[in-house]
């Protein structure tokens, strides 16, 4: 599984993690930016072509997953999205 964050209009990796590329990948990002509902899977979209730069891989997505929650904070809005990658 990978752990992106999404803050102030960039992905970065959590934490370092094996480069092992299989078939299919989860991914959990957390987005520490306010980014409306309807722009979730465009930026699934976005960070998948994040991975794919990064890694040198082929993967795309199907959008999201089967969970997403919004937490209003005083400062940001941290939402977390789950969404799988498949090998094209």
């Amino acid at each position: 599984m990978i752990n992106l964050i999404y803050e102030k209009g960039e992905f970065r990796f959590e934490k370092a993690f094996e480069s092992v590329t299989p078939q299919t990948m989860d991914v959990f990002l957390t987005v520490k930016d306010v980014v409306p509902d309807t722009q979730q899977p465009d930026l699934t979209q976005q960070a998948c072509l994040f991975i794919n730069k990064k890694l040198g891989t082929e993967y795309s997505t199907e959008g999201l997953g089967d969970f997403s929650k919004t937490e209003e904070k005083t400062i940001v809005s941290i939402t977390e999205i789950n969404f799988r990658l498949y090998q094209k």
